[in-house]
């Protein structure tokens, strides 16, 4: 009985040997999934981040010609999505609208660049608008602090932004959001 005990309790101990192999090896199979599903996860955030466009909106002025500018300053494309101008809290839909009151005819004479819908490459600046005769120059000038401009943009991961400017000088500031999707505008012609 003794030796039959002896079979009995090897085989046993050769059981409880092979279920801890078998728990100890799901531990670790468990273990590798895990750091593998974090390691898909960094990758993937750092890809994004390497692809974030971030816009900049500008006014340029010097006494003969008046700019109104943007870049794409991020390090990936931008995908322009909608812009809108606003003078004493009413939306303009063309640049004339916008300059007309205070500049009459003269806001008609103007050059600027489409831009709702167009991609941004990473570290390209466009002119929207400009005034290249002096007087429509400071006309132009002299109302940037009164009107707002919202611009919204995404990245290639569909990752929207809004920029908000507060007077196209930023003289009451400026702000950039996180928002899911962009506002439209569909009668602007920005």
């Amino acid at each position: 009985m003794s030796e039959e005990h002896n079979q009995l309790s090897n085989f046993n101990q050769v059981i409880k040997n092979t279920q801890l192999t078998a728990i100890a090896a799901g531990f670790v199979s468990l273990m590798a999934l895990a750091v593998s599903i974090y390691e898909a996860y960094l990758n993937r955030e750092q890809q994004r981040i390497s692809v974030l466009p971030l816009v900049d909106a500008w006014t340029s002025y010097n006494g003969e010609s008046y700019g109104i500018n943007i870049a794409n300053k991020g390090t990936g494309p931008a995908r322009v999505k909608s812009i809108s101008l606003s003078r004493k809290d009413q939306l303009y839909q063309t640049w004339p609208q916008l300059y007309e009151p205070v500049m009459g005819q003269n806001a008609y004479v103007y050059s600027q660049s489409m831009l709702s819908g167009d991609i941004m490459a990473q570290g390209e600046s466009i002119s929207l608008l400009s005034y290249s005769r002096s007087e429509f120059a400071q006309q132009a000038h002299a109302v940037e602090s009164e009107i707002d401009m919202q611009l919204c943009y995404c990245s290639i991961f569909d990752e929207c932004h809004l920029l908000t400017l507060y007077g196209l000088n930023s003289a009451r500031g400026s702000n950039t959001e996180s928002i899911d999707n962009c506002p439209v505008y569909p009668e602007n012609q920005f």
